[in-house]
């Protein structure tokens, strides 16, 4: 019983997650997801391609259009036959990255709607992304909420190299910070500060992307 109780009272996330997010940087988390569910998460993705349910990713937001800034493909793991490929390591993960919100919304002090956006999305050898944030502060958007903090679980099939390109550069204040996608690892960070782009990559890159929401007029994560 004792075991059962530290378990449930055991963090998600590492200390320093929402100091980081709060100071404009992005905080990483290795490991975050285990080897056995990169490897079935993989698995629902390529039965959803097999569905053809991914399509051109565009860029811009919620309401994005395929444009000359991204090379990609996504897909929406949430609306589609729960028969089809591995639903409940999706669902396991949606709970995983629940309890990383609930951390999170008491450590920066803001509302993160429990109603997640969240994608696979697919870079084909070539892929990229280039540089740009994922929301504004701005309050001229008919949506009621805007996205707040940004999360990115790479999912690679084995090990990944800095020589495979793909790398998630973060850029700083003073300087970049230029990630591998290793197997598990997540990324969180402040959806309207922080800059980022997707380098070309050299093999076929897979992540789960997501962004918890807050009420839009709310103030943002980082003061603008």
């Amino acid at each position: 019983m004792l075991q059962l109780i530290a378990t449930a009272a055991a963090r998600v996330i590492s200390d320093g997650a929402g100091t980081a997010i709060l100071s404009g940087r992005a905080h990483v988390e290795l490991n975050f997801a285990p080897p056995v569910l990169v490897t079935h998460l993989r698995e629902d993705a390529d039965a959803c391609a097999a569905a053809g349910l991914f399509c051109a990713a565009g860029s811009g937001g919620r309401k994005a259009e395929a444009d000359h800034m991204r090379s990609a493909e996504s897909c929406d793991p949430i609306d589609r036959d729960r028969n089809l490929g591995r639903w409940t390591a999706f669902f396991a993960m949606w709970e995983r990255l629940d309890l990383v919100r609930q951390e999170l919304e008491a450590e920066l002090g803001l509302s993160l709607l429990p109603e997640m956006e969240i994608s696979y999305v697919r870079y084909p050898v070539g892929g990229f992304y280039q540089r740009h944030v994922d929301d504004t502060h701005t309050d001229d958007s008919s949506d009621t909420t805007r996205r707040a903090v940004s999360f990115v679980c790479f999912l690679p099939d084995d090990d990944w190299q800095a020589s495979d390109g793909g790398l998630l550069r973060i850029f700083g204040e003073h300087a970049c910070q230029d990630l591998i996608p290793q197997a598990g690892a997540l990324v969180l960070f402040d959806s309207c500060q922080v800059e980022h782009e997707v380098l070309p990559t050299r093999r076929e890159r897979l992540v789960l992307v997501g962004w918890w929401h807050t009420p839009r007029g709310e103030h943002g994560v980082v003061d603008a």
